[in-house]
């Protein structure tokens, strides 16, 4: 698809350079039409298995490995197309650089495909953000019934907790997502305490879903300059938030949002 010719000899014509520029465009911009359509293709199956995948509790693993090969297939039809771009596109800009003098005024000719082939490389990246997000958004449309899952099995699970040895019950605290050595309030013995590995997640789930609930705070942030004011009504309100939600990892949350305000005004872009 791109056969692109080698430099001519002495002082380009005009008429071959622009032909070559013309013909170049054309298959650059059907190149990424093609590319689009596969990534289009390749969403549009996987994303109504991917969400029904990810609301089926025992289908995790599945959903995961699904997940990574989506975003995998994605990834490679975008290095393909940075690939191409460096090695045909960009290539061709330099070639008719060393050919054409600045001052000549066919040189504008280069520019203007230079720009028409960087535009279009831009608007391909667009498309691929947008379908990567929606991929990768599958990962938190069930947030918030898994989270209110994992509560309710806890409080079932720390019902019912009783000593192995003498059989009296243990109370087990409210925050305890981990497991956890409890002594029997009867007969001392140490017993442990296995929330199961669903509620071991919750610091992770807690965090993307208090992501989600502050999300226009980022947008706002991100449209509005970047700013630092933004950036600190962002990151409060996401710490408030997990603090809400976890109130026994408070001074953890805390650690964490002073952290990354520092790096900020060190200057510093992240996305606590």
């Amino acid at each position: 698809m791109f056969d692109v010719k080698r430099s001519r000899s002495g002082k380009a014509a005009e008429a071959a350079w622009r032909q070559e520029l013309e013909d170049l465009e054309t298959r650059w911009f059907a190149f990424l039409e093609k590319m689009e359509a596969k990534m289009e293709e390749l969403c549009s199956a996987a994303l109504p298995e991917l969400r029904a995948l990810r609301r089926d509790p025992d289908s995790e693993q599945v959903y995961l490995r699904m997940l990574a090969g989506v975003e995998g297939q994605l990834g490679h039809i975008r290095d393909k197309v940075y690939e191409t771009r460096d090695a045909k596109v960009i290539d061709t800009w330099y070639r008719f650089r060393e050919e054409i003098a600045f001052a000549d005024a066919f040189y504008g000719t280069g520019n203007a495909f230079r720009d028409n082939c960087e535009d279009r490389y831009h608007a391909f990246e667009e498309t691929y953000l947008d379908w990567h997000n929606l991929v990768r958004a599958t990962l938190r449309e069930n947030l918030e019934e898994e989270y209110r899952q994992i509560l309710e099995t806890l409080d079932a699970n720390r019902g019912v907790f009783r000593c192995r040895q003498c059989g009296a019950p243990i109370s087990v605290p409210a925050d305890c997502f981990i497991s956890v050595h409890l002594a029997c309030p009867a007969c001392a013995t140490q017993n442990t305490f296995d929330p199961g590995s669903k509620a071991r997640k919750l610091p992770f789930i807690a965090r993307d879903l208090a992501e989600k609930r502050v999300s226009p705070l980022y947008g706002a942030y991100q449209q509005g300059g970047r700013t630092d004011a933004l950036y600190r009504t962002y990151l409060r309100a996401l710490y408030d938030e997990l603090n809400r939600m976890l109130p026994a990892l408070r001074e953890h949350h805390e650690t964490l949002y002073h952290k990354y305000i520092a790096a900020h005004t060190q200057g510093g872009q992240h996305h606590g």
